[in-house]
């Protein structure tokens, strides 16, 4: 650092411009080239929904999941109820549905039967938004599982959520020894349960029957009752969601 003459103040020379000892000015030395933007492209933002669009490696791009938060909002404020009166309504704790609605939870089979009775809509009006047309593809990268608390009942939407006009159609999945006990869906509710393989117990307050690959029930869904896999292999089976035409999507 010199000062400047006459200005009082000190100012910064670059040490290629100062005179060397020997009374000769030094060349100013040639300052490197820049390098070459990287072309490297950024991570992707993490996040419930940072994986929509994007190509995972040597794979095609992953479909968007539907969103529950989102849709229990908006399901919540087309109702005029607040989380309290929807807490009240269902069950479900207001802390747990402010989760849910914020991203930061999804609700287990169980609780998500517990919203959808308290707002009186299907089940299937949480996963998502109506699809246009009459000639719908469903991907079944798009196809969402749902969980039991214990993990060892799996469920898949065989449908395209919000289309009032697609039967609700589930593929279940119970592991050997498993149970999942349901509450009371809304009167006149049914079910419908075709098994594709395994064993299920399917139990009632007043009766009981037990399924082989092959079968079929009907009954009331309108009371609680219990799946059950006796068997030493996985049970997989169809169910169809039959609700009375006043609550019809």
């Amino acid at each position: 650092m010199t000062a400047s003459k006459g200005s009082g103040r000190a100012t910064l020379q670059s040490t290629s411009q100062r005179t060397s000892a020997s009374g000769r000015r030094s060349r100013p030395q040639k300052r490197p080239e820049a390098a070459p933007p990287s072309s490297t492209t950024p991570p992707p933002v993490a996040g419930p929904l940072a994986s929509s669009g994007q190509t995972p490696e040597g794979g095609r791009p992953e479909a968007a999941l539907p969103n529950v938060g989102i849709n229990l909002r908006l399901l919540r404020e087309e109702r005029g109820l607040t989380l309290q009166e929807l807490a009240e309504r269902s069950g479900v704790s207001k802390a747990m549905l402010n989760q849910i609605e914020g991203g930061k939870s999804s609700p287990t089979i169980a609780l998500g039967w517990k919203i959808a009775n308290g707002l009186g809509v299907p089940f299937g009006a949480l996963l998502g938004e109506a699809l246009p047309g009459d000639f719908v593809v469903h991907p079944g990268a798009q196809i969402q599982s749902l969980f039991s608390a214990d993990r060892r009942l799996c469920t898949r939407a065989l449908f395209p959520p919000g289309d009032s006009r697609a039967a609700e159609l589930y593929e279940l999945t119970l592991e050997p020894g498993a149970e999942e006990r349901a509450q009371s869906h809304t009167p006149g509710t049914r079910e419908q349960i075709y098994v594709l393989s395994g064993q299920l117990t399917v139990e009632t307050a007043e009766n009981s029957a037990g399924l082989q690959a092959g079968d079929v029930l009907f009954f009331g869904a309108d009371r609680p009752h219990r799946y059950h896999n006796p068997g030493r292999g996985l049970c997989r089976f169809i169910l169809v969601m039959i609700y009375p035409s006043s609550r019809r999507r």
